[in-house]
């Protein structure tokens, strides 16, 4: 089995390559998704965020980002500037959550969603 995932809705953030998406289909596969949310990881803490929201007046802290999910931006974002494909990459974290399941980006290019709204551009 292949699962081709969504990346339309990666996001660069905190200088680190996030994709939301390919992250919830490992976490979920691997069994470390946290059920309350839909989201993000089992048993995460927010205390990176909640610095970030109170040293920016929430501006910066759109965007939940959990302590341990960090972890996984911070080695996508090394990895792909050291020349991995997002492809190799999403592999590699796979791995480390013991998914059997082949998870490929539906692209290794970056690809944005990108909406226009009548009177806002």
């Amino acid at each position: 089995v292949t699962a081709v995932v969504n990346t339309g809705d990666d996001v660069v953030l905190h200088g680190l390559h996030i994709s939301p998406d390919v992250d919830t289909v490992v976490y979920t596969l691997g069994g470390a998704a946290n059920p309350d949310t839909g989201w993000g990881r089992l048993g995460e803490t927010w205390e990176a965020m909640a610095e970030l929201r109170a040293l920016s007046g929430g501006r910066l802290a759109w965007f939940n980002l959990g302590d341990r999910d960090l972890g996984t931006h911070l080695y996508r974002t090394t990895r792909l500037a050291e020349g991995a494909g997002l492809g190799e990459v999403t592999a590699e974290i796979a791995r480390r959550w013991g998914v059997a399941v082949r998870v490929l980006p539906m692209s290794d290019d970056r690809v944005e969603t990108r909406v226009a709204v009548a009177g806002e551009g």
